[in-house]
């Protein structure tokens, strides 16, 4: 294995924040190899700034220096031991930590995305990236063809890493970011800021509570794609959710594309048959292998398409 692809393996898992156990570390790497992945990593400019969990990088510098300990390696590189003690001297009080997502052919190299140390803060689910986010991104870019050119409106952005991806990667015309929680806001403006300021793309973040979507929104944002990554997981809020959705496509050409992570098949057994007694048709649609993120959750994503075909209602 080149020392190039040893490195670039690893750090791409690493800045990602995949879990520690999914990291292979090779039983020998010499003192240029350890150099080199420590720059890429735990020693990289960026990770010192945007820092991800601090626990996190502790545990892959136990584990680089475990391996090579355990392997007799003649030589660890010092600055491992330096910045094990850093981190084991540090407390970590923060309420949000970064996870880093390497890019290629994009207007920024790498996305770097602030979340929340918890999967539920401030009583959302919004302040981390989900598994239908990274499927709806992934998704996004291999049809960047589809997306080109056009004006999408995201719902329910949460930390905005599928819009971030879209607008880095698939060139269109514009692009809304919206939620409506105050937290979530706060981070998605914070986000935004920090990846877009070489991306000249119109785009905007709007507070937008889906019962505020009114009759004439569709024609005053004039939106072509809709587009929602894991926003079907509770029951009362899919006549919210559809009702938006019909008012905002229900004039034009406009289509939707929804992610959804399949945690409990009766919720979306249920939101299909909302959809469909709404006026809906659908079609579930490709969901392309991984090939910018890395999938570390196991649980199935559907990808749907949508237009709205009651015009009559």
């Amino acid at each position: 294995m080149c020392e190039f692809t040893k490195t670039n393996g690893i750090q791409r898992k690493f800045l990602a924040c995949v879990p520690i156990c999914s990291i292979d570390i090779p039983e020998q790497l010499d003192l240029k190899e350890q150099v080199q992945i420590f720059d890429a990593t735990v020693g990289d400019v960026r990770v010192r700034e945007y820092p991800m969990k601090c626990e996190y990088q502790q545990k892959f510098v136990k584990k680089i220096i475990a391996t090579l300990e355990n392997n007799g390696c003649e030589e660890i590189y010092g600055m491992f031991y330096e910045i094990l003690c850093e981190f084991l001297g540090s407390g970590d009080d923060r309420g949000t930590h970064y996870r880093h997502f390497l890019m290629s052919n994009g207007k920024v190299d790498r996305l770097i995305i602030r979340e929340s140390r918890n999967l539920i803060s401030d009583g959302t689910t919004g302040l981390c990236s989900w598994q239908g986010a990274l499927a709806l991104a992934e998704w996004c870019v291999f049809h960047e063809d589809f997306l080109r050119d056009k004006k999408i409106l995201e719902l329910g952005s949460g930390v905005g890493l599928t819009g971030l991806t879209v607008l880095n990667l698939c060139s269109p015309k514009s692009f809304l970011f919206s939620d409506c929680h105050p937290r979530v806001l706060d981070i998605l403006r914070s986000n935004v800021d920090l990846n877009s300021s070489r991306i000249d793309i119109d785009h905007e973040i709007i507070d937008l509570p889906w019962e505020n979507i009114d009759e004439g929104m569709g024609n005053r944002l004039g939106v072509d794609l809709v587009i929602a990554a894991d926003v079907i997981y509770d029951n009362s809020l899919f006549p919210l959710l559809i009702n938006g959705l019909k008012l905002l496509m229900r004039s034009g050409n406009c289509l939707g594309i929804l992610a959804m992570t399949i945690r409990n098949q009766e919720t979306v057994s249920e939101f299909f048959k909302q959809l469909n007694s709404g006026g809906f048709v659908f079609e579930e649609t490709d969901t392309p292998e991984f090939s910018i993120f890395i999938k570390n959750d196991e649980t199935p994503v559907k990808i749907i398409k949508l237009r709205y075909a009651d015009k009559n209602n």
